[in-house]
């Protein structure tokens, strides 16, 4: 459709996420998949911090709640 057309000239703004960090609260199975698809997907660095400190899945680093929010570009609550 038209609209659908007029859209795709945004489609690969995705670039402005590159490199950019993301701040993780909660890292269950949503968090996690969260994780994964932005460093995988987008290219940003992922940070999480959660209540139960279980290993951190790769490319995930902890951080407390202070420090993810300070150094986070982006911030998902997934609790």
């Amino acid at each position: 459709t038209k609209g659908w057309l007029a859209g795709r000239e945004h489609a690969n703004s995705n670039s402005e996420l590159a490199g950019k960090t993301i701040g993780i609260v909660g890292l269950g199975a949503v968090g996690q998949a969260v994780g994964h698809i932005a460093a995988h997907g987008f290219d940003l660095k992922v940070v999480a911090t959660t209540r139960s400190m279980q290993p951190a899945p790769d490319k995930v680093g902890f951080l407390s709640i202070d420090a993810l929010v300070e150094q986070s570009d982006i911030i998902v609550l997934c609790c």
